[in-house]
């Protein structure tokens, strides 16, 4: 259980007060893109952020200079449509990019090393849960043994699952206590 920092009626407060300052276009907006935090302005060098842009009959996804935007910079760049970065990064993966034969080997052989590790790591804790599972199963057998074996009477092997008696005698080893004697 957590602790409450403040009293009930206090966050219910801040609460109301949030939802009536919240208008249409306040509040932190967050854009999600697998480019996302990689890019930079190819002019100042600053960081280039995501935003949706509303136009008149649909929304662009574009990509603008944080050092513009905030005044850090002198930079001149404008807002760029991300389908235009991602044309750029596809041109330069399927065009200009290409991977020299001694890094694809070395990745090659990581890929494989890593695809073994798996595998033992898998068996091995395949054979774990058969343990596991096997040793489970020998206690969940040994009130069955037991009975077999005439060390647990058949009334206590007919209890039923929530443990109570169909004819339960008293507990073995333990008498009932002797009426008082009359006799002095």
């Amino acid at each position: 259980m957590l602790l409450a920092v403040i009293d009930l009626e206090t966050f219910r407060i801040v609460q109301r007060m949030l939802k009536a300052n919240r208008t249409a276009g306040d509040g932190t907006q967050q854009h999600q893109h697998y480019l996302k935090g990689s890019l930079f302005c190819g002019h100042c060098g600053a960081k280039m952020a995501l935003t949706h842009s509303k136009g008149c009959t649909k929304i662009y996804s574009c990509v603008y200079c944080l050092g513009r935007n905030k005044n850090r910079t002198e930079c001149a760049r404008g807002a760029i449509g991300i389908y235009k970065v991602e044309e750029a990064f596809e041109h330069l993966y399927r065009d200009d990019f290409r991977f020299n034969d001694a890094w694809l080997a070395d990745t090659h052989e990581a890929i494989r090393n890593h695809s073994e590790l798996t595998q033992t790591l898998n068996v091995k804790e395949v054979a774990r849960q058969e343990r596991r599972f096997q040793s489970l199963d020998n206690e969940r057998r040994k009130p069955l043994q037991a009975y077999y074996a005439d060390a647990v009477p058949a009334d206590l092997m007919r209890e039923d699952k929530n443990g109570s008696p169909a004819n339960k005698p008293p507990p073995r080893g333990r008498s009932n206590p002797a009426p008082p004697s009359t006799n002095r």
